[in-house]
């Protein structure tokens, strides 16, 4: 029985254990080494890069990391890594095909990451979906909606639809419509709101403000009204002037109209 054991058993475990000890040892310092090197990128990028590349890159080289610690590890127990490559290569393959949306997904992130299209931090909206975006990772972006609900969108939604960009931009238009009464004073109303916008926090004189007739409806005139400020201040702006129009309009006695329906009643007897 002591022979068996030392002949079957202890004779190939002590030739394998070197072995086994330097693919440990080699995968021990390699994760030492991806800890130290994905902390230097954190370090040396955080305030170097937006907070989305800077996730997107450190996602990518731990992944590279990972690759390479298997690889040596597996020669260092003697395995050929050229087939392994090949068998790798042949599974990526197959994955890929399975995974073809998920690898989709990759090259958006990719693309998006690239074109600089959007950053950490911009309000966006696409169809379905609106809200900051808080990271972009390898598969996924993830946006926090104005309510604090965490949404999820695929990569390759966000790079194969129209994403209006809210934050892009330093400058944003405020547009907002005014009705006013047939009877009322169009002069007056105008002059009214262009007051109201002079107080407006936030408001710029350039480019200038504008207020106009832009229709004459069923029960009012519709005044435009549009408002240029910097993308901070825009809803301040917006709810200042829906409430301080209101009251002004209350002052100077401009009639706000709503839609009236005339109900005329006809008796049998009535030819």
């Amino acid at each position: 029985m002591g022979d068996f054991f030392t002949e079957h058993i202890w004779e190939p475990v002590k030739g394998f254990l070197p072995r086994l000890i330097i693919a440990a040892a080699i995968i021990f310092i390699g994760m030492l080494i991806q800890y130290l090197l994905l902390k230097w990128l954190h370090k040396g990028l955080a305030n170097r890069i937006d907070k989305t590349m800077h996730a997107f890159i450190r996602s990518t080289v731990k992944i590279i990391l990972w690759v390479v610690i298997v690889l040596m590890a597996a020669s260092s127990l003697g395995l050929d890594t050229g087939s392994l490559l090949a068998v790798l290569a042949s599974a990526g393959v197959a994955i890929g095909l399975a995974l073809k949306d998920s690898l989709s997904n990759i090259a958006s992130g990719m693309l998006i990451i690239a074109s600089k299209n959007y950053k950490s931090g911009d309000y966006i909206e696409l169809e379905g979906a609106a809200g900051s975006i808080d990271s972009v990772d390898l598969i996924y972006t993830t946006v926090n909606s104005t309510d604090n609900k965490r949404i999820i969108i695929p990569n390759s939604v966000l790079a194969g639809n129209i994403v209006t960009n809210y934050s892009h931009n330093e400058l944003r238009r405020v547009d907002m419509n005014f009705s006013i009464g047939y009877s009322d004073d169009i002069l007056k109303a105008k002059e009214i709101i262009r007051d109201v916008i002079s107080g407006a926090p936030g408001a710029l004189n350039e480019p200038a403000p504008l207020v106009e007739v832009v229709s004459h409806d069923a029960s009012a005139i519709k005044l435009v009204t549009r408002i240029w400020c910097k993308k901070e201040d825009y809803w301040n702006i917006y709810f200042y002037m829906n409430q301080q129009v209101k009251l002004a309009f209350d002052r100077e006695g401009v009639t706000i109209p709503f839609n009236q329906l005339d109900v005329n009643l006809h008796s049998p007897e009535q030819k």
